[in-house]
């Protein structure tokens, strides 16, 4: 089946035009205890690494199955399902921004010294990813609910010239959830107010 460029057109212009891959927007979460320290505010905040996300993935869902047959009929029945996790990559910064920011988050979670073990409620945090139009508002947004660094990755060195670096994360969490945009936006009001305030100090 065929159709013209004007249906084409129409339907692309009705939804308001084509998603770029490029227009996204991370919110990771304010965790006083890793911004504050002796000194004040670290240098790494939700809105700077936003600012270095080089890229991110929107998470899939897989539902899992199994076989039922019935007489002569195999059939696959829905019995839950499976997120995948998720990776960040981030530019890398000579203050290495990024990497410290999810190496506390870890370290959070659980002390690399005493090897001692928060509970997840303490460390699990909720991260926002969205998908922006071309006036950078949100046109779909999803929330990955628990979710922490898993793995941060290692960086490779080489003497190639002027190669700059990439710190590239891995996020796990316990589900995610399609948000309503309205509240997302209200979302990150708030997000921006309690930066404000790590920021006064």
């Amino acid at each position: 089946m065929t159709y013209s460029i004007e249906q084409i057109k129409g339907e692309i212009s009705s939804g308001g035009g084509i998603a770029k891959g490029n227009l996204y927007r991370v919110i990771l979460p304010v965790i006083p205890s890793l911004f504050l320290n002796q000194n004040g505010l670290s240098v790494a905040t939700p809105q700077s690494l936003n600012v270095l996300c080089k890229s991110a993935s929107m998470p899939g869902r897989q539902l899992l199955t199994h076989d039922r047959t019935v007489g002569a009929v195999n059939q696959k029945i829905a019995y839950g399902y499976a997120n995948d996790d998720v990776s960040l990559t981030f530019m890398g910064l000579n203050n290495y921004t990024a990497r410290k920011y999810f190496e506390d988050w870890q370290f959070y979670a659980m002390d690399q010294d005493t090897h001692e073990v928060r509970y997840k409620d303490e460390y699990a945090k909720n991260v926002i990813i969205q998908q922006l139009d071309h006036q950078h508002k949100v046109v779909y947004s999803v929330q990955l609910e628990d979710a922490f660094p898993t793995q941060v990755l290692n960086i490779d060195f080489s003497n190639e010239n002027g190669q700059p670096i990439e710190v590239s994360v891995t996020l796990s969490y316990t589900r995610w959830r399609r948000n309503n945009v309205i509240r997302d936006a209200i979302s990150d009001v708030a997000q921006d107010f309690l930066e404000d305030l790590l920021l006064r100090n």
